[in-house]
């Protein structure tokens, strides 16, 4: 019960770690974006 617990715990982990990861990325895609373009700052 206890090893099923933990494989199910780092499933759960590996999950959101992928989730978090993807949405860095597209968080830096869409700054990258602002600063070359200057759109997208300042409520424009």
């Amino acid at each position: 019960m206890i090893a099923f617990g933990a494989v199910f715990a780092l499933q759960i982990t590996k999950f959101f770690n992928d989730v978090f990861r993807d949405g860095l990325n597209g968080l830096e895609r869409n700054v990258q974006t602002e600063v070359q373009t200057g759109q997208g700052f300042g409520g424009q």
